[in-house]
């Protein structure tokens, strides 16, 4: 059985895949922890643990959770894990925390591991030029779609000058990520792009199963909150915002989940365009904010929406 830990931040500005062995999950939680997210990042490479393009997200992640002293690493004062929605159990057995779920026709086990805290939950703005620039976030997203379009089928022939990819296919060669199929003289994913790129569908179906519900949110003179009645109002991105999870990211995740830029002819040059990213993102700057509707309001929003999913997981 294949075990699959999606380590991220509550902001999900970094997000790592980790494919453990059944003797790593049976150690507690807290081993699995400073065995694994403490580790070195290249041995995890070499180990086939971790993916070599995630080598900066995952020392990003340890700088989050880790500090060291004289005696070595300890976790920093605040930091808190957990597994699934559920507070992670610190001496349980790591295999506890981890469920089945299925990848084409195969079941494996996963386990969604977010990383709380003071330094984690640091947010910035909705300012989507601002995080490009800063953080690079729109180069991040433009290697997202190169891989997505690849993972559908998407041709890119070897043999012609590809000058809009020129730095995403040599950062995806560098990074192990793609192969050149000799025989249709195109570039496809090899086993580790495949992985990378089923980690971000994932993670967009995760958004689905946890924040489906607030796209529909009606409140009614009572004040009474009711859920997918097909007269509330969208309400994702403040629940995001209190969750400490990147709007923006999100909303692109599920734009790929969807498939809404699958039959983008011109996505080679699109990928690079700025001006793509602000039309893509334009709702989220326009939704309002956890400011503007109130955080008590939203509070109580997303605990009666976590109520109805438990309940409705209930009698499934």
């Amino acid at each position: 059985m294949q075990y699959l830990l999606n380590v991220a931040d509550s902001q999900k500005s970094h997000l790592i895949v980790l494919s453990l062995t059944e003797s790593m999950v049976n150690k507690s939680a807290i081993d699995v922890v400073f065995d694994v997210l403490g580790a070195d990042a290249e041995t995890l490479v070499k180990e086939e643990i971790l993916l070599a393009g995630q080598v900066g997200d995952f020392k990003a992640l340890q700088k989050l959770v880790f500090d060291r002293d004289a005696q070595g690493l300890f976790i920093r004062d605040g930091i808190e894990f957990n597994a699934n929605g559920n507070d992670l159990n610190p001496d349980a057995k790591m295999s506890k925390s981890f469920v089945v779920a299925q990848k084409e026709g195969m079941d494996y086990k996963r386990c969604e591991l977010t990383v709380s805290g003071m330094l984690a939950n640091q947010t910035g703005d909705r300012d989507v030029s601002s995080q490009s620039s800063q953080h690079g976030q729109m180069e991040d997203l433009a290697r997202l779609v190169f891989l997505h379009q690849l993972a559908i089928g998407s041709l890119v022939d070897v043999t012609k000058e590809n000058l809009d990819l020129t730095d995403i296919i040599k950062w995806a060669e560098d990074e192990n990520l793609i192969e050149i199929d000799v025989d249709k003289a195109v570039y496809k994913l090899t086993a580790k792009g495949i992985r990378m790129h089923d980690s971000y569908i994932e993670e967009a179906q995760s958004l689905i199963e946890r924040f489906d519900i607030f796209s529909d949110v009606d409140i009614d003179a009572k004040n009474e909150i009711h859920f997918d009645t097909a007269l509330g109002a969208d309400l994702r991105v403040p629940i995001y915002e209190m969750e400490g999870i990147d709007p923006y990211r999100a909303r692109f995740l599920l734009g790929l989940n969807d498939g809404e830029w699958d039959s983008l002819d011109n996505w080679t040059s699109q990928i690079i365009n700025e001006k793509w990213y602000r039309e893509i993102f334009d709702s989220i700057d326009k939704s309002p904010s956890l400011e503007d509707i109130g955080e008590n309001i939203i509070k109580n929003i997303l605990e009666q929406g976590k109520a109805a999913i438990r309940k409705s997981r209930s009698f499934d």
